[in-house]
């Protein structure tokens, strides 16, 4: 869905884009302050208009839990927020969507709701209403909810649910190591397969930018992503096997989030690319299925069934009724 409620922190992280509710001077609530200096985030500095909005990229130091930080004019001092205000800061961060192909999930709390005054199942609609008029179709906009406040969750998430538009695309994580060039090439063709065929891919050849905290980056992207694509060969596997360099890194993230989940190996995909499967899998995924894309062979038919998956379109037909004669 475009717009979800979230009942929790949204400084746990981690996102795209964190929005940041100030006033128009700007000031930030006490509260608010102390998080962002726990997390070493910068604060608002300049004037703004009631209902703008100011991004800021954070540095390589300050991305632990996001790329970049939206401050947002949700309250004029001492006179509180209007529905107007809120509506056009959910516009706003929805034309950020569009300028900015990295930023595709934001996290905002209920802007407005505190010393600004207003009713959060205002705030709710106005900032679905400015967010869906200017949003990437593929983008979600994360309205967090204090986790004190379940009943008020449950109130917010009723509203939100009557006339939601379409669910958004999934959000998959393309993991793979340079072998050569010829593979590079081949995974880069894959993940624009996938990005074209309405799949939302993150993909370090088009996401990944200097000065960007790697190792924090890929951290994010396999917190964040629906489905993870492990394209798979022989130096990925030993890479994986051995902890070694970048894709080490990432297989020990994997490997924690499959043990918090039961061994749960949904979430990851393996695509093995060379001849012989066993070669190319890691270990710990000797056991699992996968899908085999090896050079020799042509991959068309590999790649509608790594969109099935990713898609979860089942490949068994609806259940009959039984024949008359029976």
């Amino acid at each position: 869905m475009p717009v979800q409620l979230v009942l929790g922190d949204m400084f746990e992280g981690p996102t795209d884009l964190m929005v940041v509710p100030c006033s128009t001077i700007p000031t930030v609530t006490p509260i608010v302050q102390d998080r962002l200096r726990n997390f070493a985030l910068p604060e608002p500095t300049d004037r703004m208009e009631l209902g703008a909005v100011e991004i800021r990229r954070l540095g390589e130091s300050e991305q632990s839990i996001a790329q970049s930080v939206a401050f947002a004019a949700s309250v004029r001092a001492g006179r509180g927020s209007s529905p107007e205000a809120i509506r056009s800061i959910g516009a706003a961060l929805g034309v950020a969507t569009m300028e900015r192909t990295s930023v595709r999930v934001i996290a905002a709390p209920l802007l407005g709701t505190g010393a600004g005054g207003l009713d959060a199942e205002v705030v709710v609609r106005q900032l679905r209403a400015g967010f869906e008029s200017t949003s990437e179709p593929t983008a979600t906009l994360q309205l967090f909810v204090l986790p004190g406040q379940r009943d008020l969750f449950e109130q917010l998430r009723s509203q939100l649910e009557r006339g939601q538009a379409p669910k958004r695309s999934p959000r998959v994580f393309v993991s793979y190591t340079g072998t050569s060039p010829e593979h590079r090439g081949w995974v880069a063709d894959l993940a624009t397969f996938l990005q074209s065929s309405g799949v939302y891919t993150r993909f370090d050849q088009w996401d990944l930018e200097p000065g960007m905290n790697v190792a924090q980056w890929m951290t994010n992207e396999l917190t964040l992503a629906d489905r993870v694509v492990m394209i798979c060969d022989e130096r990925y596997a030993n890479k994986a096997d051995g902890l070694h360099g970048g894709v080490g890194w990432e297989i020990m993230l994997v490997q924690g989030d499959m043990a918090r989940n039961g061994l749960d190996t949904v979430k990851y995909i393996p695509v093995v690319r060379c001849e012989d499967p066993d070669r190319g899998l890691p270990t710990f995924l000797q056991a699992a299925a996968f899908v085999h894309c090896p050079p020799s062979e042509s991959d068309n038919a590999q790649r509608a069934k790594l969109l099935r998956t990713i898609f979860n379109v089942p490949l068994r037909p609806p259940l009959g009724t039984p024949p008359a004669w029976l």
